[in-house]
Order: C-alpha cells, then sequence, then structure tokens
C-alpha cells in the first residue's frame, strides 16, 4: 500500500486534481468509476486478487483508510481537513475507506485489469 497527499488547489472557481504523470506511466486502466460515500458509510471491504488498483480520494473532511496486506496485520490511517490522496493498491491487499464527515467523499478507482469472476473477495474490515 502506497499514499501519497495530492495537490488539489483551489482556483477561484473551484479545485483541479491532477495526477502526476509517474502515477500512471506503469498502471494502464483497464476499468475506471467514480463513487461517493455519505456521512457513515462505508466502501470496499474486498480485495481483488488479480487487479492492482488506484483509488483516488478527495476530502473535506474526516475519513479512515484500512487495509491489511500479506502480513495479516490490519492498518489503518485518518485524513482530516480539506486534500486528495493518492493509494495505491496491491493485489490481495484487503481495503476499505469510511466517509467519518458530514459531507459527501468521493473517489475515483482504477483498476489494471477489468472485473473477472472471482477476482474479488469480500471481508468486512471497517
Amino acid at each position: 500500500m502506497r499514499i501519497s497527499p495530492l495537490p488539489w488547489p483551489d482556483d477561484g472557481r473551484g479545485r483541479v486534481l491532477r495526477l502526476p504523470p509517474e502515477a500512471l506511466r506503469d498502471f494502464p486502466v483497464a476499468e475506471l468509476h467514480w463513487v461517493t460515500l455519505r456521512p457513515g458509510a462505508v466502501r470496499g471491504n474486498h480485495r481483488h486478487h488479480d487487479r492492482r488498483e488506484l483509488l483516488i480520494v478527495t476530502y473535506d473532511g474526516p475519513w479512515r483508510l484500512a487495509w491489511r496486506g500479506a502480513d495479516g496485520q490490519p492498518r489503518q490511517r485518518d485524513f482530516t481537513g480539506s486534500g486528495a490522496a493518492l493509494i495505491v493498491i496491491a493485489p490481495d491487499v484487503l481495503h476499505a475507506i469510511r466517509n467519518d464527515g458530514d459531507g459527501l467523499l468521493q473517489a475515483i478507482a482504477c483498476s489494471d485489469r477489468p472485473p473477472a469472476p472471482g477476482d474479488t473477495e469480500w471481508e468486512t474490515l471497517l
């Protein structure tokens, strides 16, 4: 799991988010979806056996990222304030995000392979 803050400046009309070129250099995007999370909602609680995932989260309030990798140790990171984060998720890493704020949390997820039967396994983490 790699977590990087992303610049998310406001130019007076709103915010703009640009991915650094290296984020996609070795990551062919085969599938993309954009989701929102209402306050208290959780998305994820799954792992992909054969796919890597890039998760881009923009936030104006608190939220939590939780994951468990090959070592079996559960981990979490809490985010506060306003910002954007890029999270690179390797295959077989259980992951989930929860909106702990009062507004919508937004995330874009990109996978390097299209979904396939049996690739996703569900398990509650958050």
